[in-house]
């Protein structure tokens, strides 16, 4: 049986990337060492993650093009 890999749908049918991803996900492409969790919830409650990520259910979810600013 052939198994192919699973996209999200949106990028699967359109290509475009998707509005926000998690917290987790954009650590992991913007840092070298990603941060611990807590660190990460941490930066959100003062602020330090531009745009500020949104809490989408129990998930904080974030634009792909966010930055982190130390001050």
């Amino acid at each position: 049986m052939l198994e192919l890999e699973r996209q999200p749908v949106a990028q699967a049918r359109t290509g475009i990337k998707p509005r926000f991803i998690t917290l987790q996900e954009w650590a992991a492409t913007t840092f070298s060492k990603v941060p611990h969790n807590n660190t990460l919830l941490r930066w959100v409650h003062e602020g330090r993650i531009h745009p500020q990520p949104e809490k989408i259910g129990r998930i904080w979810r974030v634009k792909p093009a966010a930055v982190y600013k130390a001050d």
